[in-house]
């Protein structure tokens, strides 16, 4: 999905650059901030929520609506598949470690796809790592308050 590709490169990003350099943390800090400027529209806000705000108190459903959106979504679209992509990635790390993690890249080959790698390394489906994902953007809400 696009959110792993663009989200899993800026998990990286950030891990090398602020191990080399911390100054560099800042550049990071405002790119995730611009995405949370942008607009969103859901099912269930059809009139559009700044990202920031939705963060504050979005729900399991919602979080599954923009995470199955942002698996196809362009990511020339907006920051969205960056920053949440980013964070999904954190969590699965926070969840396993870095060394599960590769496991799961290295589940993917011509014949298993994402879904099925991420249910036989974490033991879980999509949904329930969207669900996951849920009080980890209300409490990275706080951070961009």
């Amino acid at each position: 999905p696009v959110w792993m590709n663009e989200g899993g490169a800026q998990f990286f990003s950030i891990v090398l650059t602020n191990e080399a350099n911390d100054e560099d943390a800042a550049y990071w800090h405002q790119l995730h901030l611009s995405s949370s400027r942008e607009k969103i529209t859901l099912s269930s806000r059809p009139e559009g929520v700044a990202f920031k705000d939705l963060l504050e108190d979005i729900t399991v459903a919602e979080t599954v609506e923009l995470m199955t959106d942002l698996e196809n979504q362009s990511a020339l679209d907006n920051n969205t598949p960056y920053a949440m992509g980013l964070w999904a990635t954190e969590l699965l790390v926070a969840i396993m470690g870095i060394d599960t993690y590769f496991e799961f890249l290295q589940a993917f080959d011509s014949n298993t796809d994402w879904e099925s790698a991420l249910e036989k390394t974490y033991g879980f489906d999509k949904e329930t790592l969207y669900s996951y994902l849920t009080p980890y953007l209300h409490w990275i809400w706080k951070t961009y308050e």
